[in-house]
């Protein structure tokens, strides 16, 4: 699900965003390719655990993507955990945080070794990203 937002460098829906770039067609007028590079419509029972990692003001990727991709996962029964990074982009310092990278370390130990670890969510305070102060 895409979604404008002033702040893009893409504008989402325009022959120019992206997924209208990939599948050749304004997003959403040909249904077929648009579930084509979905891949909440290649969700099934037997896919591995996801760990997403998501920025709230990514302006590449919309948020609302990786909310979509999580529930459906869930609704398939899927192990997945959403770490989200209120006011965080497409990439940047926070994802490399030491909290964040033990996550990721705890999520291939436990479903690349078999080890017993818990993976969960960081707390939303340990990785918001605060925008510098206005000049």
């Amino acid at each position: 699900a895409a979604a404008d937002t002033d702040k893009s460098i893409y504008k989402f829906n325009t022959p120019s965003d992206p997924y209208s770039g990939l599948i050749g067609v304004d997003l959403g007028s040909d249904k077929q390719k648009g579930d084509a590079v979905s891949p909440v419509h290649f969700v099934s029972k037997d896919d591995a655990p996801f760990l997403i990692l998501h920025g709230t003001a990514d302006v590449h990727v919309p948020f609302a993507q990786s909310v979509e991709l999580a529930d459906a996962l869930r609704q398939a029964g899927v192990a997945v955990t959403l770490q989200k990074f209120p006011g965080g982009g497409h990439g940047g310092p926070v994802f490399q945080k030491p909290a964040v990278r033990e996550l990721i370390k705890a999520f291939f130990d436990k479903n690349l070794k078999g080890m017993d670890v818990k993976v969960e969510a960081l707390p939303e305070a340990e990785v918001t990203v605060v925008p510098p102060p206005a000049k």
